[in-house]
């Protein structure tokens, strides 16, 4: 009840890599220390800050909001863009 915004994460499972401006890979990022943060992010209305741009999550926060975050279903699907769709739909015959 007193909390005024969730956001599903789960671990990081990728490798990723820092690269220069000029495409050289400086480094690994450890993925420990990264999460995936996920959708739908639950928001209370009274907790949005209308007067910021800047946030972390989907929209800017009030700086006194209560935050949690719960972990994200691993069997969930992701899907980034048209192409991904159009895969999963084959997979799942749903043409």
């Amino acid at each position: 009840d007193n909390i005024d915004a969730v956001r599903p994460v789960s671990a990081f499972t990728e490798t990723l890599k820092s690269v220069t401006a000029d495409r050289f890979v400086s480094a690994t990022v450890d993925r420990n220390s990264m999460a995936r943060v996920s959708t739908p992010q639950l928001i209370r209305v009274s907790a949005i800050d209308c007067e910021s741009t800047i946030s972390t999550w989907f929209v800017p926060l009030l700086a006194n909001a209560k935050v949690m975050t719960v972990a994200a279903d691993p069997e969930s699907a992701r899907i980034n863009s048209n192409n991904e769709l159009k895969l999963l739909q084959n997979l799942l015959d749903l043409k």
